[in-house]
């Protein structure tokens, strides 16, 4: 969880750049078994990319893989919903 507030805006700037320059090499190399798992490996690409930025900030620590992996989908459905309007 997070101490103080302050680290919750450079996490929004840092999973930016991971997803911007990360991403799309995951997605590229992951793309064999993202087709296999009907995309469902798109979700844990996204708690890795989470969990790489929770490691870079000092402040914020989410605790636990199954978390990460609920605030990925989270942040998924929001951008689905997002996407759509």
């Amino acid at each position: 969880m997070y101490q103080k507030i302050v680290p919750l805006p450079k996490s929004g700037i840092i999973l930016g750049v991971v997803n911007l320059f990360i991403r799309p090499l995951l997605l590229l190399v992951m793309l064999p078994f993202n087709l296999i798992t009907m995309g469902l490996l798109t979700f844990v690409m996204n708690t890795w990319m989470i969990m790489l930025t929770d490691s870079m900030l000092k402040g914020l620590k989410i605790p636990g893989f199954w978390l990460t992996l609920l605030v990925s989908l989270i942040i998924s459905i929001i951008n689905i919903i997002l996407r759509n309007l």
